[in-house]
């Protein structure tokens, strides 16, 4: 790695054109310079390398605030985008949510938790997580039970994707 007449340089030869071409599109590039001996200047660009900026994961299907009556089943859609393709994740009140059968990931990122029962209730957190970052959403269960009365208002809930409406018997 040298010039003749040179000892060994980061900097192209004298003799070789330096012909920068621009970075592909949706890419960037950093250029790094030496200082010189006192420091103050800098020296011409020794190097640049292109790199793409990849921003942190976004979500396409942001779950929403479900109120359910108990026994049903319930679905939180979650899904994101990004590059590497994020991974979604939930958890309960910061922690994992329980193994059992009952609380299920579907391959679309949807939470799904059958047989709601009171004890569901609570803040869930809907992750989506790529080696570039992690983005998160919140959403609250809330329980009816059965025999609450409602006073007579409408309540809805989501059971297998399809909207339901009540009517609570006063």
């Amino acid at each position: 790695l040298g010039c003749p007449g040179r000892r060994v340089t980061a900097r192209p030869c004298p003799t070789t054109p330096a012909s920068p071409s621009p970075p592909p599109e949706g890419s960037t590039s950093r250029t790094w310079s030496r200082l010189t001996e006192d420091s103050t200047r800098a020296s011409p660009p020794i190097m640049s390398i292109p790199y793409t900026l990849r921003p942190i994961p976004q979500f396409t299907v942001t779950p929403q605030d479900q109120l359910a009556l108990e026994g049903h089943t319930v679905d939180f859609p979650c899904e994101a985008t990004g590059y590497p393709q994020p991974v979604i994740a939930w958890t309960r009140g910061g922690s994992p949510l329980p193994s059992d059968r009952r609380h299920v990931i579907l391959p679309s990122g949807t939470l799904r938790i059958t047989r709601v029962a009171a004890h569901d209730e609570g803040q869930y957190e809907c992750q989506a997580v790529n080696p570039v970052g992690t983005t998160r959403t919140a959403v609250q269960l809330s329980i009816q039970q059965r025999g609450e009365e409602g006073g007579g208002e409408l309540t809805g809930f989501q059971r297998n994707k399809e909207l339901e409406l009540l009517t609570a018997v006063t």
